[in-house]
């Protein structure tokens, strides 16, 4: 009884194989065609696209879709399928391929026209399709920022309160940690630091969108902005030597160590990563680094009077 039930099955199985493979090689027809080879060329993304068809009575025997200038990540990519589907035609249209549009286009095009030479007509007119094309690049390009005073306050008390440089991203600590015994000295740092981040972030801010972009260096940001940011620093430091000395020799190393603030380059990084505008980067720049001086001026506080009170002994030094 197995026996027969695996023949039942070796033979049904059989039976589907061999019926498939007629289905597969069913002749597909289009009517009114003169046999023969034809070309016809349309406007690719980077240049033409040649469409070779030859036909017979029965329809679309061969087809070959050129596109030497496309884009082979794209363009190039697609014109293998193209040539599928203009050799599975019968009507001289094809559905194109998603992710190559101006190629498809242009394969639609040259196939639509090539086919009607084969049929005797002629060439439709592509106006529209090009029309559309233009219309889906404009939709396609992004709105223009708008950049509200709500907004703007947002973000600068957010940078603030929520996302603090110290207390919520812990960027800054060397100099948090350093300068924040004395309550002056610690708002000394907070002005040099809130001085320091706002004039960098402008400046990177302008180096990033009319150098770096323009020339395509966005690789050199990070060594760029440091060097920006060690200029500035340098700046300041000259600054408070000359006007303010007392504060100069209270910050003492800490000064020159804004250069290797983290706090400082990663606020001129996240403006161009978060994508704002210049006025967003200005207001995101203040609040960051008032956050930084209000969290280091409470640090010193808090620190000083903790070397007022009677402290145990056993409570003193390190654990």
């Amino acid at each position: 009884m197995s026996k027969k039930i695996k023949l039942f099955a070796m033979a049904l199985l059989s039976l589907t194989v061999i019926l498939q493979s007629f289905a597969g090689s069913k002749v597909v027809k289009a009517e009114g065609l003169k046999p023969g080879t034809y070309t016809a060329v349309g406007d690719g993304f980077g240049g033409d696209v040649t469409v070779t068809i030859t036909v017979d009575e029965n329809g679309i025997t061969d087809a070959l879709v050129e596109g030497p200038d496309e884009t082979p990540a794209y363009g190039g990519a697609a014109l293998e399928e193209l040539t599928e589907q203009i050799k599975a035609s019968t009507t001289g249209e094809i559905d194109g391929v998603s992710g190559a549009t101006f190629t498809s286009g242009a394969a639609k095009e040259a196939f639509a026209a090539a086919f009607a030479e084969a049929k005797g007509e002629e060439a439709p007119a592509v106006v529209e399709e090009e029309e559309t094309a233009e219309e889906t690049v404009e939709e396609e390009a992004p709105e223009e920022k708008k950049v509200t005073f709500k907004s703007l306050i947002i973000i600068f008390i957010s940078a603030i309160l929520i996302n603090n440089v110290v207390l919520s991203q812990f960027l800054g600590i060397c100099p948090f940690l350093g300068v924040s015994k004395k309550v002056e000295t610690a708002a000394g740092m907070g002005a040099a630091v809130i001085f320091v981040i706002t004039i960098a972030s402008m400046c990177t801010f302008g180096i990033q969108k009319l150098v770096l972009d323009k020339l395509g260096l966005q690789y050199m940001q990070t060594i760029v902005f440091i060097l920006v940011i060690a200029a500035l620093v340098q700046f300041v430091e000259m600054v408070l030597k000359k006007l303010v000395p007392s504060l100069y020799k209270a910050l003492g190393v800490y000064l020159p160590l804004i250069t290797t603030n983290c706090a400082v380059l990663g606020v001129s990084i996240n403006n161009i990563t978060y994508g704002h505008t210049f006025l967003e980067s200005i207001f995101y720049s203040v609040g960051i680094s008032t956050g930084f001086a209000l969290a280091i001026v409470i640090m010193a506080g808090i620190r000083e009077r903790n070397e007022d009170n009677d402290v145990p002994n056993a409570f003193k030094g390190s654990p």
